[in-house]
């Protein structure tokens, strides 16, 4: 039955027929069946097996085939399926066997010595296993040779362990079996070490292993460290110290020569270790304060900041005289950087254990040095290039020595002592570069340069030496904090001073207006904002006023009256240098420059005539910051500009906060009657000019125009006058544009000798709507025309366009007979 009909080849004909790569190898198939199957049974099962047929294969060699009894009669008995999964698990299991041999084989050679290490897997634990039997062929395989890949990674981890001869000596003295086992209802993969017994413990899903290390896989699927195995077999902790002491010695060793020291010695308090905090962490845990500690840590402490203290000649002698060994202590606590003292060996360094993954970021050098009292010498010997450097940079502008005293004494109490040894390098390092004397750092908005920076005008050095008869300057820091931030500038005696909280020492360089608070102390935020803007303002403003003027005509700045009002005195000095430069150049600007001011060409310039009778009346002008907006005092212009308006003026910042003055100074001269005389005596010549041609005399009826509300209450009453003269030239005179567009000289009308002049009137409320009797859609009635005499009046809107006809142009010729 085994071997007719559709079972060709038998049993081991079935297996092969099945062409799925992958099957295991056919030649292993076939020989696993060869070596182990003794006796073939068949025997009938009245139970009905799940599929109808059922195979086992026994360590005796007995295939057992059994057939559902109600298939008894089929012609071919469906065994195909069970027959591959029961050889075919055996030939994954003798491959699995051949991988497991070679593990013992490794195993024996990495511990050595003639070790008898024995490696297997626990089979009958896993082949009768439900949730195995329950798979597909394919999968049972898979998660067959997965032990054997368990297996194989266990033997790594145990080679690369015994690189260390810690880990090797205790491997060899207590590995005697390696195992792997089946816990169903436990974790997918479980490490244990009993008696000289190493178990891999895994579930069926966990019988599959991966093929490299997850770092951040669960706990319960990782696979062994060489960590993890040196904590099961009890050498952790011994490898760990041994391991430690290296790094120790070697950053020890290094600091020693980069110091220049005969020897250094940096050890670790081992008794850590019997603290309960210690036991409740994990191996892994505890792995990574040691690599902290004894690496990390030392490195950073000796082999960097211990180092830099060396670089300094002062902190180098110390080093020599009193540094032999640097002692670590790891305690319980909460964190932060490592507690640094001084004691007889040398160097005692305190870490919290909760800190020790903040200890590789701190700042010891300054820690060191204030053990042994060194930060304010060594920074104060660091800043004696930077103090000579600001005494020769006062001297110069001077012409003589200018010491700068910078006392330290507040730096003996305990207030001082008591801050961060950074910040206490830090302090004394600002000190001496002095912000208030030459400019905070990194100034963006305006460059601020101290008071050093104004000693370039000799306004300034005159107040100062020749007035004040100020001889040297000194720096007072308060460890009382009364000084107010940022600090002040105050003249005691021949000594000018500068005073600061201890508290706002740091923030020195933050403050961007060094420069106008000392020229506050010497009564010259005006003088310098006078003198740095005296180029600006003769280019954009003297040079232009005198320009459209044709003389000079002096502008002051009322500045007794500024630096009176309340409101400018309540700024501080950094606003008020800028409403000083303000007033000089963007004011003055605006008052004064462009059309809305003196100088354009549609400004007061604009006609001689208006000049004339400005300067007959104006001999000089003044700028104040409260009256009138414009006023005539004697032959003085007094214009008031606010301290808010002049700080908030800007050129082109269109805030207009200060306008041009020329329409207040109309008013106040009464210049309107010059003016408008100018333009239509300029007007009459155009209109004169330009209709030359026409044959007779032409012109606008300019009296009535510029009486009408129409021009009188206009600010743009030129501009009118001028629109009104060249539309008067463009409709007596112009050419001929189509029929609608036609002018005395297209149409011909003075050679009929009816009239010898014309004259124009406007109606500026344009009203006119006349119907000249013409019945041609085209004709306008926005005109009016009549013959007074030998003179052509001809009436017209102001703006043409409304009422019958056609729009505007020079069509109302046409309606004239």
């Amino acid at each position: 039955a085994v071997g007719e009909r559709g079972w060709p080849g038998g049993i081991i004909g079935v297996v092969l027929s099945w062409g799925n790569k992958r099957t295991p190898d056919q030649s292993a198939v076939q020989s696993s069946t060869k070596r182990h199957v003794r006796l073939v049974t068949v025997a009938y099962d009245p139970e009905e097996p799940k599929q109808g047929f059922a195979a086992t294969l026994s360590d005796a060699g007995v295939l057992a085939l059994q057939v559902s009894f109600g298939k008894r009669d089929l012609e071919r008995w469906d065994a195909d399926t069970t027959l591959r999964s029961c050889l075919g698990n055996r030939a994954a299991r003798d491959a699995a066997d051949v991988r497991t041999a070679k593990c013992e084989k490794q195993v024996r050679a990495s511990v050595g010595s003639g070790a008898a290490t024995t490696v297997s897997i626990a089979w009958d634990e896993f082949l009768g296993q439900p949730a195995l039997l329950a798979m597909s062929d394919e999968s049972q395989r898979d998660h067959i040779t997965g032990l054997a890949t368990h297996l194989e990674w266990v033997t790594e981890i145990v080679a690369r362990a015994v690189a260390h001869p810690v880990a090797k000596g205790a491997l060899r003295d207590c590995l005697d079996v390696v195992t792997i086992r089946c816990d169903p209802d436990g974790s997918p993969l479980a490490y244990s070490f009993d008696k000289g017994v190493f178990t891999i413990t895994v579930s069926v899903p966990g019988m599959v292993c991966a093929r490299r290390a997850k770092k951040n896989a669960p706990r319960e699927t990782k696979l062994l460290t060489t960590l993890r195995l040196r904590f099961l077999v009890g050498c952790h902790l011994t490898y760990e110290r041994a391991v430690g002491e290296a790094f120790l010695k070697q950053h020890a060793d290094n600091a020693a020569a980069l110091c220049k020291i005969p020897s250094l010695s940096i050890t670790l308090n081992w008794s850590l270790m019997e603290e309960e905090w210690f036991r409740n962490m994990t191996p892994e845990d505890q792995a990574q304060m040691f690599a902290t500690l004894c690496d990390v840590f030392p490195r950073r402490l000796a082999g960097r900041d211990l180092v830099a203290v060396c670089g300094h000649p002062i902190g180098a002698r110390c080093v020599a005289d009193n540094i032999k060994a640097v002692d670590i202590s790891c305690t319980a606590g909460s964190g932060g950087h490592a507690a640094i003292t001084a004691t007889d060996r040398g160097l005692l360094a305190t870490v919290a254990y909760g800190g020790t993954a903040e200890v590789a970021e701190g700042r010891y050098k300054e820690k060191i040095e204030f053990a042994y009292d060194l930060v304010v010498a060594i920074a104060a010997d660091n800043a004696v290039p930077l103090h000579e450097d600001l005494q020769a940079s006062i001297a110069a502008p001077l012409g003589r020595p200018f010491p700068l005293a910078i006392p330290l004494d507040f730096t003996k109490t305990d207030v001082f002592r008591a801050l961060p040894p950074p910040e206490m390098a830090d302090i004394v390092t600002i000190l001496h570069r002095l912000p208030p004397l030459v400019g905070a750092a990194g100034s963006a908005e305006e460059q601020d340069t101290g008071l050093l920076g104004a000693l370039c005008h000799a306004d300034v050095v005159d107040r100062l030496v020749g007035k004040l008869h100020i001889e040297s300057a000194e720096v007072q820091v308060d460890v009382t904090d009364q000084v107010a931030a940022p600090g002040r500038w105050s003249i005691v005696g021949s000594k000018i001073v500068f005073s600061v909280s201890l508290c706002h020492a740091m923030a020195m360089d933050s403050q961007q207006d060094w420069r106008q608070r000392a020229l506050d102390l010497l009564d010259l935020v005006e003088t310098v904002a006078i003198l740095e803007t005296r180029d600006t303002r003769e280019r954009t403003v003297d040079c232009q006023l005198q320009r459209a003027l044709g003389t000079v005509v002096p502008i002051s700045l009322n500045w007794p009256a500024y630096k009176a009002e309340p409101d400018y005195r309540s700024k501080s000095a950094r606003d008020r240098f800028r409403i000083a430069s303000h007033l000089q150049t963007y004011v003055l600007q605006s008052l004064f420059i462009g059309n809305a001011g003196i100088t354009g060409g549609r400004g007061l310039a604009e006609f001689s005539e208006t000049v004339a009778a400005f300067l007959a009346r104006v001999k000089q002008i003044a700028v104040q910051p409260s009256g009138p907006r414009c006023a005539l005092d004697g032959d003085t212009l007094r214009i008031a500009v606010s301290t808010d308006a002049a700080q908030q003026c800007s050129l082109g910042d269109g805030k207009g906060s200060v306008s041009g003055i020329f329409a207040s100074v109309e008013a106040e001269l009464g210049l309107r009657v010059v003016r408008e005389a100018a333009a239509v005596a300029r007007a009459r010549a155009r209109v004169e000019r330009g209709c030359a041609g026409v044959g007779v005399p032409c012109e606008v009826d300019w009296d009535a125009f510029v009486a009408t509300s129409y021009v009188r209450r206009s600010d743009a009453y030129v501009a009118l006058i001028d629109d009104a003269s060249e539309k008067a030239v463009s409709s007596l005179a112009g050419p001929s544009g189509g029929f609608r567009d036609q002018s005395l000289v297209s149409m011909n009308l003075v050679s009929s000798k009816k009239f010898s002049a014309v004259v124009l009137v406007y109606d500026t409320t344009n009203r006119i709507k006349h119907n000249p009797g013409v019945t041609h859609s085209l004709i306008p009635h926005c005109f009016r025309a009549s013959l007074e005499g030998a003179t052509l009046r001809i009436l017209t809107n102001v703006s043409n366009g409304g009422g019958g006809g056609g729009g505007g142009g020079r069509g109302y010729f046409l309606t004239w007979r």
